[in-house]
C-alpha cells in the first residue's frame, strides 16, 4: 500500500504542473510564488517517507504478551486500515481512506498552484502576509501537538495543565490569525498605478490571505509531527529527550510510540478542516476591508473632485489604463499562452494605446 502511495503521490506532483500551466496560466513572476510551490513540493515529498514509517509500525501487530494487549486496547488498530482515521471506518477500507490522502494532497497542490498563478491576482503582499500568519500558525500547533492531540501524546515536556496556556494560544492564532490577514492583505493591496481598488478586489485579497494562512499551517504541522512520530520511532535518544531522559521500560517505550502512531490520524483531520476554517475566516476579515474601503468615483462621474490626470504614454512605447489593469492581465496571461493571436484582443478590450515606434 505504502509503495502505491509513494508512486501515485509522485505521478500527482508530475501531472499538476501540466495541468495548472493549462487551466491557471503561468506562475506569478515573483520570487514568493516560486518558494511558495517549491516549498510546498518539499512538504509532501518529505511527509510521504514519515506517513509510511508511522503506518508500518502501526500495521505491525506483537507477537503475544503484554505488547499484544496494549495494540489491541488502543482504538482502531486491531483493525487492518485503521492508522490515519483511527477507530472510524470499517475494515477493509484502507484502500478508500489512502484515496482520500491522495486526494487531499492533490488539493493543497492545486490551491497553491491557483493562488500563486497569474490569473487568480492574488498580490505577493498577500501571499507574504497569508504565509507569515501560516507559519506562525504551524509553529504554535505543533508546540501545542508533536505527537497527536490526545492527553497521553500531547506535549510530553510540558504534561497537564502546563501547556494550556500554548492551547489558548493556537486556538487564538487559528481563529483570529485568517481574520487579521484578511484585513491586512485587503488594506496592503493597492490597484495599478495607486489607485483605490474597487471593494471586489479587496474582498479577493482577504479570501486568499487567509485560505493561504490555514493552509500553510496546517500542512506546516502535518509534516513536522508526523516526522517527529516517525523519529520518536526509529531513534531512543529522541524518546528519551522528549521525556526528559525519564528510565522508560520497554513496555512502557511500546505504549508511547503506539499511543504517537495511532494519533497521526489527528494530522490529516488538521488537514481537512483547517483550510475550511481558513476560507470562511478569509471571507470575514475579507467582507471586513472591502467594507470600509472605497470602490472610487461614481459611475457617472459627475458631483465629485477631478481625479489625477492620466499618465502619459512612455515614449515610443504602451500604457494600461487603471480602469482595466485586471483584464490587461488575463489578456497578457492569454498572450503568453497563444502568442500574437490575443494581440487584438488586448488593444480593444484593455484599451492599450500604441504609440509610434
Amino acid at each position: 500500500m505504502d509503495r502505491v502511495d509513494v508512486v501515485a503521490t509522485v505521478l500527482l506532483l508530475a501531472a499538476v504542473p501540466l495541468a495548472a500551466r493549462r487551466f491557471f496560466g503561468p506562475a506569478y513572476p515573483s520570487r514568493l510564488a516560486r518558494i511558495l510551490r517549491a516549498g510546498g513540493y518539499v512538504a509532501i515529498l518529505a511527509l510521504m517517507p514519515a506517513k509510511a514509517v508511522v503506518e508500518q509500525f502501526a500495521y505491525t501487530v506483537p507477537h503475544g504478551g503484554v505488547q499484544l494487549r496494549l495494540y489491541r486496547n488502543v482504538p482502531g488498530l486491531g483493525l487492518p486500515g485503521t492508522v490515519w482515521v483511527a477507530g472510524l471506518r470499517p475494515p477493509g477500507s484502507t484502500w478508500l481512506c489512502e484515496s482520500l490522502f491522495l486526494f487531499i494532497t492533490a488539493g493543497y497542490v492545486a490551491a497553491i498552484f491557483w493562488l500563486t498563478s497569474r490569473r487568480s491576482l492574488v498580490a505577493p503582499a498577500t501571499l507574504a502576509i497569508g504565509l507569515g500568519t501560516g507559519l506562525v500558525l504551524g509553529a504554535v500547533m505543533y508546540a501545542v501537538a508533536p505527537l497527536g492531540l490526545s492527553k497521553s501524546a500531547t506535549n510530553p515536556w510540558l504534561p497537564g495543565s502546563d501547556i494550556d496556556p500554548l492551547v489558548w494560544l493556537a486556538w487564538i492564532v487559528l481563529l483570529c490569525g485568517p481574520v487579521a490577514a484578511g484585513v491586512l492583505a485587503g488594506r496592503r493591496y493597492r490597484a495599478p498605478h495607486g489607485s483605490v481598488p474597487a471593494a471586489s478586489t479587496s474582498f479577493r485579497q482577504g479570501v486568499a490571505a487567509g485560505l493561504l494562512a490555514n493552509l500553510v499551517g496546517a500542512l506546516f504541522v502535518t509534516v513536522l509531527g508526523t516526522g517527529t512520530i516517525a523519529l520518536t520511532l526509529k531513534s531512543a535518544w529522541l524518546r528519551q529527550w522528549l521525556y526528559h531522559g525519564q528510565h522508560l521500560a520497554g513496555t512502557v517505550s511500546y505504549s508511547h510510540e503506539l499511543t504517537a502512531s495511532s494519533d497521526a490520524a489527528t494530522y490529516l483531520l488538521i488537514c481537512l478542516a483547517f483550510p475550511v476554517i481558513g476560507l470562511a475566516l478569509g471571507v470575514f476579515g475579507g467582507m471586513e476591508e472591502s467594507g470600509t474601503g472605497q470602490s472610487g468615483p461614481p459611475p457617472g462621474g459627475g458631483g465629485g473632485a477631478p481625479g489625477p490626470c492620466p499618465e502619459p504614454p512612455p515614449p515610443g512605447g504602451r500604457r494600461l489604463p487603471g480602469a482595466g489593469a485586471e483584464e490587461a492581465l488575463l489578456l497578457l496571461d492569454r498572450l503568453d499562452l497563444d502568442g500574437e493571436e490575443a494581440q487584438a484582443d488586448l488593444v480593444g478590450a484593455a484599451g492599450v494605446h500604441a504609440g509610434p515606434s
